[in-house]
């Protein structure tokens, strides 16, 4: 899983430029990420053609504390404009933490529950291939809270514009939020509602894009599961996974 010099056009002004004696081009250093993401290997594990590997970790943790990698995911996998009426998608994904990840000094959105060491990641998406927002949070922490969270870091909108949801959000908190930030919520009532309310089903068949976006992004081990101590590193491995699915 790599990319050629035409897709690294489309990235390739929001890259730092490279002055002096360079020893890995960042076409190259992007590939690496790639291979290391895509394989869930070691860093010292990474093929002598990348270059060596504890660069290319000091290089990425750079990008990651300079803000590079937050700048390029805003550039290309954000899509959303608040001007525009978009139908947003709200889900979550559950994924396993290594046992060496846990007790680091540093953020960590790391939580347990029955399936052990788990980390959230809850998404807001436009279609199967660009994002609006995404945070993490400990595997024990339910959808719904964080849901609202994702809503306040997105909204308010300047139009209203449809949020189709699962019945993990369907509460009256949430929806409630979901309206007072302009969102219209799409999301089924429970069975066991006293006064169950219409929705739009035709529209609700759309969640199956953020599902398959999902689908895309765990193709990546190194986000199917959790590798990394600190949220900031794991984040920035999101952040180029959606970056690589949204210019291929």
């Amino acid at each position: 899983m790599e990319i050629n010099e035409r897709t690294y056009g489309k990235i390739r002004h929001i890259l730092p430029v490279q002055r002096g004696r360079v020893t890995v081009q960042n076409i190259t250093f992007i590939n690496a990420l790639l291979y290391i993401c895509e394989n869930g290997c070691k860093w010292r594990r990474l093929p002598k053609e990348y270059g060596k590997w504890h660069v290319i970790y000091k290089r990425f943790n750079r990008w990651v504390k300079d803000g590079i990698m937050e700048r390029l995911f805003r550039v290309h996998a954000n899509g959303i404009v608040k001007s525009a009426r978009p139908i947003l998608l709200l889900d979550s994904m559950s994924v396993p933490v290594h046992l060496r990840c846990f007790k680091k000094t540093g953020g960590q959105s790391i939580g347990r529950s029955k399936g052990g060491l788990t980390c959230k990641i809850h998404m807001m998406a436009l279609d199967a291939r660009r994002v609006a927002e995404f945070i993490l949070s400990g595997g024990h922490c339910h959808d719904a809270p964080q849901g609202r969270l994702l809503m306040e870091t997105v909204g308010p909108l300047e139009t209203t514009a449809p949020l189709v949801m699962d019945r993990a959000y369907e509460d009256d908190w949430t929806r409630r939020t979901a309206q007072l930030l302009k969102f219209s919520p799409v999301v089924p009532p429970k069975s066991n509602r006293v006064n169950p309310w219409e929705y739009d089903t035709t529209l609700y068949r759309r969640r199956n894009e953020i599902e398959r976006l999902f689908r895309l992004i765990q193709g990546f081990r190194r986000i199917f599961c959790r590798f990394e101590k600190l949220d900031a590193m794991y984040i920035g491995f999101i952040q180029l996974a959606l970056v690589y699915v949204s210019i291929k």
